[in-house]
């Protein structure tokens, strides 16, 4: 019972500390991110929960990785420690796979229990040297192998998901100019605000009162926005809402001609890889009330973006 106490009094201190902060930050048990996220049981969100866990044990180093893993656990099941490194990795699992997943690869929603993991699998290592009786060159050869099993995407400059980092990186290192810029305008104009979708590097650099198009940063959206299926962790909005707020600047990354021919942002709700439930406003009439109010700004060296026409940021985009 001692030992069970041990085990359980760190994890509730832990994880009822953090959610006693949440209930004062946020004024809410969970975080926007929740609202956005959860939606329901639907099985094509959960399914795609499923395909991100798998995903973990792929580019962590491929299934073959955790056989050690498996030893150790059955051979050691009796003892309380290990029951709980595996109910910990069931339940962050059951949380992976309600969460749909994650917009970034390699599971880091399974970091926690990694440390354990790796426990389990160099143990499982020293349990197949034992049973087997293996000398040092064996064991040597054994744990190269596993070792080289981690190799196959991990440290691969030209296959998923290291690619995707170094092609994130490079989006980054273009928000982040854009951010700087941004920065420059926003002491000269401090009350300006910013409707973006990649919210990060901009509104670190800007300084810049940021709305947040998917929610995950706004209180409104995140639990009253559109419903949408398309992009995992980015599947709220509410362009009308957004635009209500008079935005300075209005950033989503890309732009489409309309069937007149006019350039037009590329709001989420228009894009031809996501679908969306019922939406409580026209978007034609959002379009047609943006190219009243805003203009396209294509400088040198910056990603283009929209500036509202009457505002005080617009001296800074000619």
């Amino acid at each position: 019972m001692v030992r069970l106490v041990s085990l359980i009094v760190p994890v509730i201190a832990l994880f009822g500390g953090l959610i006693i902060w949440r209930l004062l930050y946020y004024n809410d048990f969970f975080p926007n991110t929740y609202y956005v996220k959860i939606s329901s049981l639907d099985p094509v969100f959960l399914a795609r929960g499923v395909f991100h866990l798998m995903k973990f044990f792929i580019y962590g180093g491929g299934f073959v990785y955790f056989i050690p893993l498996l030893i150790f656990g059955v051979l050691t099941w009796k003892k309380i420690e290990t029951r709980a490194i595996f109910s910990l990795f069931v339940i962050l699992s059951a949380f992976t796979i309600y969460t749909t997943g994650d917009w970034f690869p390699y599971g880091r929603f399974m970091q926690p229990i990694l440390p354990m993991l790796i426990a389990g699998v160099a143990a499982g290592i020293v349990i197949i040297k034992e049973k087997l009786q293996l000398k040092k060159f064996a064991l040597i050869i054994i744990i190269a192998f596993f070792l080289f099993s981690g190799y196959q995407n991990a440290l691969q400059q030209n296959m998923e998901p290291t690619v995707d980092a170094f092609d994130h990186n490079s989006a980054v290192r273009l928000l982040s100019n854009l951010g700087q810029f941004f920065g420059e305008m926003q002491k000269e104009v401090p009350d300006m605000s910013i409707a973006a979708y990649p919210i990060g590097a901009i509104g670190y650099y800007s300084h810049a009162r940021v709305i947040d198009m998917y929610g995950l940063t706004d209180y409104y959206i995140a639990r009253n926005g559109v419903q949408l299926r398309g992009f995992v962790g980015h599947e709220r909005t509410h362009t009308a809402y957004a635009l209500e707020q008079k935005p300075d600047i209005v950033f989503v990354g890309a732009n489409k001609k309309d069937s007149l021919g006019r350039l037009i942002p590329l709001f989420i709700e228009l894009n031809p890889k996501v679908s969306t439930y019922d939406l409580p406003y026209s978007m034609e009439e959002i379009i047609e009330s943006f190219i009243r109010e805003y203009e396209y700004i294509d400088l040198p060296d910056y990603v283009g973006f929209w500036c509202r026409k009457d505002s005080p940021c617009m001296r800074y985009c000619i």
